[in-house]
């Protein structure tokens, strides 16, 4: 499989970076839920994947065919506020846009769950490539981001290219 993003293979040691107690208005289980219907319907499987973390800002879905890992951050000193990162994007097949597609769904959840950026964390070759892509801008030394406004337009732009 190829990751694209935090460079340690094991979900399960990553913490969030949530600055407060709360995870602000943001549903996660809702976010969940919508995740877990795109992948069903774009992997063509039946049983749900995705799962939120009960103590923390974190949803997960794995399987041979994908390997996902999320935060919500409501409040963060290292990234713009109601940002949710992607701290983990992989496929096994790649390069067929799988992760365009996740991101475009990504644009459309966040618009109803008041998401207002779109982060990629740790980001590694691959990801800073597919970041830049889509128009991701650095924030920090690897974390990268962008309005979720911008990054819809973005990926319109270039469907409507690759249509021509």
């Amino acid at each position: 499989m190829n990751i694209l993003s935090l460079e340690s293979n094991n979900y399960l040691f990553f913490q969030p970076k949530i600055l407060g107690s709360s995870v602000g208005e943001f549903d996660m289980e809702g976010f969940c839920e919508k995740l877990n219907e795109y992948l069903q319907t774009e992997f063509e499987y039946k049983r749900k994947h995705a799962y939120t973390s009960p103590v923390s800002s974190t949803l997960v879905a794995h399987t041979k065919m994908f390997d996902l890992y999320f935060r919500w951050l409501p409040i963060s000193q290292s990234w713009k506020n109601n940002t949710l990162v992607i701290a983990r994007i992989g496929f096994k097949n790649t390069r067929i846009g799988h992760g365009t597609r996740l991101v475009q769904f990504l644009c459309k959840q966040a618009r109803k769950f008041g998401v207002e950026y779109i982060g990629i964390e740790s980001a590694n070759s691959n990801s800073v490539e597919f970041g830049r892509k889509l128009g991701f801008e650095l924030v920090s030394e690897r974390n990268w981001h962008l309005s979720v406004f911008a990054l819809s337009e973005n990926i319109e732009s270039r469907l409507a290219e690759s249509k021509v």
